[in-house]
C-alpha cells in the first residue's frame, strides 16, 4: 500500500472521506503543528502571499536560489 498526501479545501473534506470510505480506501488525518499568528505577522504573510499570486513570475523557485548561492560560495 502506497500513502498519498492530498490537500482537500475545508468547505469539501466531508464529502472527500466519505467518498474514500465508499471506496474502501484507509484514512488517516494527519494534522500539523497550530501556530498562533498575532494579527500584524498574519498581515505581514497575507500581504507576501498576494504579492506572490499577483506577481509569481518575480520571485525564484527554490532550486534557483540554491544554485545561486552555491555559485558565489
Amino acid at each position: 500500500m502506497k500513502p498519498f498526501t492530498v490537500y482537500v479545501p475545508d468547505d469539501k473534506v466531508p464529502f472527500f472521506i466519505e467518498l474514500l470510505n465508499r471506496l474502501r480506501f484507509k484514512v488517516k488525518e494527519i494534522k500539523g503543528p497550530e501556530i498562533d499568528l498575532s494579527p500584524e505577522h498574519k498581515e505581514i504573510l497575507d500581504l507576501r502571499l498576494e504579492n506572490y499570486n499577483n506577481h509569481p513570475d518575480s520571485f525564484k523557485d527554490w532550486d534557483d536560489v540554491q544554485k545561486d548561492i552555491e555559485k558565489m560560495l
